[in-house]
């Protein structure tokens, strides 16, 4: 055999270092075409995005990088039987992920999953329909509670949602092992509650779904979101110290309408106790309160409500990116579900005590206080505070648009009705975006709102001292920044509790500022005429009006303390600034704030009409008021009176008094507008825009009258898009950040309108 041997040769080439990045480049591709969903385009021009352009005699045709895509992702199929691929049949670290498979139910888990769920006593169901492939209902997925975290434990695919359907889901998961739970909570679902009850015969339910279906009040629970949270807080009274019920239902029977008067009086005779006829009290109702009341009994380790659990659905659905994936992507999608959450899991000591209690099924309420909130008693104090406290905020930028006289008398011409609104409203929306961007609304209560007064006593100061065109728009794009970071933490407390009712006395208390401002200043300078005085009584007046802006930001101050520590507040606000503290160190056990709290673009999805109504009433009331109609009077009585009193309080004082009717009467009637009802309305105020065109050909009171109207539409709008926004569409967890979400519209707004009404002025439109 001929063996035919040489020496190593040298290399006859010279390096090539542009090669480099276009390896690297089908590395990336590669990785993202199996592990992501995006479309191919998306892949190609995401990694082009960083290539240097030295190496661009190195990349591959585009052809080519779609090729390589496409071969990445080999596509998985169901086989003739229908079952999945043997690699959706495992988990990502080779575990058995499939506990049952026919064509009604498929069931995702794995034997450590089912070993956890057996160790937690508290378990948490819930479904959802978008995410489910054509031939399923629903996804419907059990998690359990560990440490201070809700884990999915549980997948499973049904094709309905009768109790048969949760009886075959409940048979073959608990036919794996001696589960026993102490607790199940879940939705208002009657099919899930009566096959729980079925698997589990010593469970105790409490729900009043059949009364609601006896009552004919099925449809009402279904479509009016007011009536169906009410009817959650009655059953919330399970969890209400049980020396609380009664005051509890109370305060949550006189929310209810004339249609539920029927169920009322069955949950008062059966749960509560009918009043007596002669004297106090009641008489005994057909079950003790401490029969049904456990407050007691998972008030200390369990969570209060399935918002979580609710959380880690949206989420959820929000990673698979689409409506109804075939079942072979869903998979995908449970099986990187299952792996991320295995990582968690592991990092999650157990310590749950075993033990023998009774189990509850707890019906899912958005309302549940912390153990130490005591929130009847401390109601008041907080609903009033919170109302003083915005009302003194406003009333800083209502104090610079009510000084109309002073402004015509010392800067004439200057258009100060228009650009004094422009650079507030600029103001405040840019720097509450600049705040949502880089997180800065999440820190800082206290080191925010104190130096806002105080930021406004300086500003006060200031306009005082120096007569100075310049300085007046500083101080309204001043008060305007502020405002953005003094109101937002005020909305931000409001939205801390899922009871709308502190977020209704922020609402009244803008509307209040408005009308009680242009009042003081009205005051102040029909008394200033009546002094025969030598000084300018018009800057007397403007120097009386200011200081008492002043004396409101220093009781303000101290308002702000007192309110910051009464005990529920105070509780909230520590855990919010926990929260927000895990969250920045990245601390992935706290899945209720990195899973089930939702991103502003998700939450920006769901809530989509309310904030495009929250812009759109306050852009059509900063597109014509106050510069339009300012400059509108005809001839008449009004003139007589003159333009220091027809911008203000005339104008001004209209549309305020308007403002705070509508933000009155949105808290007796906002249970009736539904979200499409305030997009209607709000889109039908662009009929204002009428007092553009025909502003001098109309008559000064009917002007006025028209100006009212419209403040009372944007009162009654703006607050009712308040009041049935977060908790009972996000829930509760995504509260506070769907209330910050709400003010940059709100800003937007205002911005936008005003910014319109200048140009429109300067160009000579209007």
């Amino acid at each position: 055999m001929d063996v035919f041997l040489s020496q190593p040769t040298a290399h006859c080439h010279a390096p090539q270092p542009d090669r480099v990045p276009a390896i690297q480049l089908k590395i990336e591709i590669k990785a993202r075409a199996i592990t992501t969903d995006e479309s191919t385009s998306s892949i190609i021009h995401s990694a082009l995005r960083t290539y240097p352009l030295s190496a661009a005699g190195e990349l591959p045709k585009n052809e080519a990088l779609m090729l390589m895509i496409r071969r990445q992702r080999t596509v998985e199929t169901v086989d003739a039987d229908g079952r999945l691929p043997e690699k959706l049949r495992k988990t990502y670290r080779d575990e058995d992920f499939i506990l049952h498979e026919d064509k009604n139910l498929i069931i995702f888990t794995t034997k450590t999953n089912l070993s956890i769920l057996k160790q937690n006593k508290h378990w948490f169901a819930d479904g959802t329909f978008k995410v489910c492939p054509d031939d399923y209902y629903q996804l419907f997925t059990l998690h359990a509670m560990m440490t201070n975290a809700i884990i999915p434990l549980v997948y499973g695919l049904l094709i309905g949602k009768s109790a048969e359907d949760y009886n075959l889901f409940f048979e073959k998961v608990l036919v794996q092992d001696d589960f026993q739970p102490e607790s199940i909570m879940t939705d208002f679902e009657t099919g899930t509650i009566k096959s729980v009850r079925e698997m589990l015969p010593n469970i105790l339910h409490k729900a009043i779904w059949r009364q609601v279906q006896e009552k004919g009040l099925v449809t009402k629970y279904r479509e009016d979101e007011y009536f169906r949270l009410n009817v959650k807080k009655l059953i919330a009274l399970a969890f209400v110290p049980v020396d609380e019920v009664t005051n509890g239902f109370d305060l949550i029977a006189n929310q209810f309408d004339d249609d539920a008067d029927d169920l009322l009086d069955y949950f008062e005779k059966t749960w509560i106790g009918e009043p007596k006829r002669r004297g106090t009290g009641r008489k005994k109702p057909q079950f003790n309160h401490n029969l049904w009341n456990i407050h007691d009994r998972v008030i200390a380790t369990v969570p209060r409500s399935n918002n979580s659990v609710e959380g880690w659905h949206n989420a959820f659905a929000s990673r698979v990116a689409m409506s109804h994936p075939d079942i072979v992507k869903l998979a995908e999608k449970i099986r990187r579900e299952q792996s991320k959450f295995e990582i968690n899991m592991n990092n999650i000591n157990n310590k749950e005590e075993k033990g023998n209690l009774q189990i509850n099924v707890v019906v899912v309420v958005p309302i549940i206080e912390d153990k130490n909130d005591d929130l009847l008693k401390y109601h008041n104090g907080i609903y009033w505070r919170l109302l003083f406290l915005n009302l003194v905020i406003l009333w800083a930028y209502q104090s610079l648009i009510s000084a109309q006289n002073y402004y015509i008398k010392f800067f004439k011409n200057d258009h100060l009705d228009f650009w004094g609104t422009v650079s507030a409203g600029s103001a405040m929306f840019f720097l509450h975006i600049i705040q949502l961007y880089f997180g800065v609304y999440k820190y800082g209560f206290t080191k925010r709102v104190i130096p806002g007064f105080i930021g406004y006593i300086i500003i006060a100061i200031l306009v005082m001292a120096f007569k100075n065109k310049i300085i007046l728009i500083i101080a309204f794009a001043s008060v305007g920044g502020i405002s953005t970071i003094t109101e937002s933490p005020v909305y931000g407390i409001a939205g801390l509790f899922t009871t709308g009712a502190f977020s209704q006395a922020v609402q009244v208390g803008s509307g209040m500022a408005g009308v009680l401002n242009v009042s003081a200043n009205t005051i102040i300078r029909l008394i200033v005429l009546l002094v025969h005085s030598h000084i300018d009584q018009d800057q007397l007046s403007f120097y009386i009006f200011m200081s008492v802006l002043i004396i409101l930001c220093l009781i303000a101050i101290y308002v702000y303390y007192r309110l910051i520590h009464i005990p529920p507040v105070n509780s909230r606000i520590n855990q919010q600034m926990a929260s927000f503290k895990k969250e920045k160190l990245g601390d992935i056990i706290q899945l209720d704030l990195i899973e089930n709290q939702l991103s502003f673009w998700e939450l920006i999805k769901i809530l989509k009409t309310h904030l495009f109504v929250q812009f759109y009433v306050l852009f059509i009331t900063l597109l014509l008021w106050p510069g339009i109609p300012c400059g509108a009077t005809n001839n008449g009585w009004f003139n007589n009176v003159g333009k220091l009193w027809w911008c203000s309080p005339f104008i001004i004082g209209s549309y305020n008094l308007g403002d705070l009717i509508g933000r009155i009467v949105a808290i007796k009637v906002h249970k009736h507008f539904s979200s499409n009802i305030c997009l209607i309305g709000s889109i039908l105020r662009t009929l204002f825009i009428v007092i553009i065109f025909y502003r001098h050909h109309i008559n000064n009171i009917f002007l006025l009258l028209l100006i009212i109207f419209m403040g009372i539409t944007n009162g009654l709008l703006a607050t009712v898009t308040f009041m049935v926004r977060p908790q009972t569409i996000v829930g509760v967890n995504n509260c506070e950040r769907a209330a910050y979400l709400m003010t940059a519209a709100l800003y937007f707004g205002i911005a936008a309108g005003s910014i319109v009404a200048a140009t429109l002025s300067l160009t000579h439109i209007v």
